[in-house]
């Protein structure tokens, strides 16, 4: 169904980047005027804290990929895969995409707000578990696995962790957001 090749996962990157960086945009506007009604600072210097931060959370991302990548791929060298590094990486990278397309909606509705509210993927208990986009997430984590050696059982654990994981992210996220 989906074919692996360095093409493609450029894309893929690219696309994590841009989603990333299109959500970064929405909110920097609303954090600078947080952080400017709360601290008597050059706006200059909480542009360049915002853009700092942004690329902290990038380059997190970026080795949290990696990481995930490498521990998907000894797992599955455990279960008998004969599945490469690269394509485990190109695995999970699909996946974080296909999830991290919630950014978009919300980022137009930043764009479009004239509330003083950002809008997150946390913000909401029902987004967070029935999130459409971490479901069509699964699905093709599912359906990728599916072109390895992996049984069904590996390939349903396998997603079942990838949702379970994220589901403690977005909370772990609301509860350092402080969100109720």
């Amino acid at each position: 169904m989906f074919q692996y090749s360095l093409k493609k996962l450029k894309f893929v990157l690219v696309g994590i980047f841009l989603n990333f960086l299109i959500f970064i945009m929405s909110i920097a506007q609303e954090l600078n005027s947080i952080a400017n009604q709360h601290i008597e600072v050059d706006p200059i210097i909480i542009h360049t804290m915002i853009i700092f931060i942004g690329v902290l959370n990038l380059l997190s991302l970026l080795i949290g990929l990696i990481l995930v990548s490498l521990l998907a791929y000894f797992i599955g060298k455990i279960l008998d895969s004969d599945t490469g590094k690269l394509k485990f990486f190109f695995i999970v990278s699909t996946t974080v995409f296909v999830t991290s397309l919630i950014n978009l909606p919300l980022s137009i509705m930043n764009f479009l707000s004239t509330s003083n509210e950002i809008y997150l993927p946390t913000h909401n208990i029902i987004l967070i578990l029935f999130n459409p986009f971490l479901i069509l997430g699964i699905y093709v984590l599912y359906n990728l696995l599916l072109e390895t050696k992996l049984t069904k059982k590996a390939i349903l654990t396998y997603c079942i962790t990838y949702y379970l994981f994220q589901l403690s992210a977005n909370f772990f996220s609301r509860w350092i957001l402080g969100l109720q």
